[in-house]
């Protein structure tokens, strides 16, 4: 873990470690018990107006910024999208991010087996299901071959 060198010769840091970071991040604005992020990142059961529970919805969110870092834009223009998800072949979300990375698996690729864009898909589409209870924990999210390498799941 820790900094990384790039062929640019900036620094950054490690995917398993900014992920690290972020659910540290989510579990302090959990403690704050309120919605604390605008509706592009709430997900289709805060939408319908269910209670915020913090950890699935903060996957959800999760989802949508790693969608926002590999397509360059939000995934859902409408309240009525969000709660489609991603699971529509149809959805535009969906169509948006099968163009970005179709033929495109192991772009990215790491020696470690992690950051292939293929993965990154793969993890945004798990953390956009519509059921909240078929989202992966953060625990499991850190187990994906994307942030893992070659033993994560994909």
């Amino acid at each position: 873990m820790g900094a990384l060198a790039s062929s640019g010769g900036l620094v950054g840091i490690h995917s398993v470690e900014r992920m690290r970071i972020y659910y540290n991040l989510s579990i302090s604005l959990r403690s704050l018990n309120c919605l604390t992020y605008r509706l592009d990142y709430a997900g289709p059961e805060i939408l319908r107006g269910k209670r915020y529970f913090g950890k699935e919805q903060d996957v959800w969110a999760f989802g949508v910024v790693a969608y926002v870092l590999l397509v360059g834009e939000c995934p859902f223009m409408t309240a009525s999208e969000a709660q489609e998800g991603l699971e529509s072949p149809f959805a535009n979300a969906s169509i948006a991010l099968d163009e970005r990375c179709d033929g495109k698996d192991t772009e990215g690729e790491e020696p470690d087996g992690g950051g292939a864009l293929g993965d990154a898909a793969s993890l945004v589409r798990a953390c956009l299901r519509v059921e909240v209870d078929a989202r992966p924990t953060f625990e499991r999210i850190l187990q994906c071959r994307f942030l893992a390498g070659h033993g994560g799941w994909a």
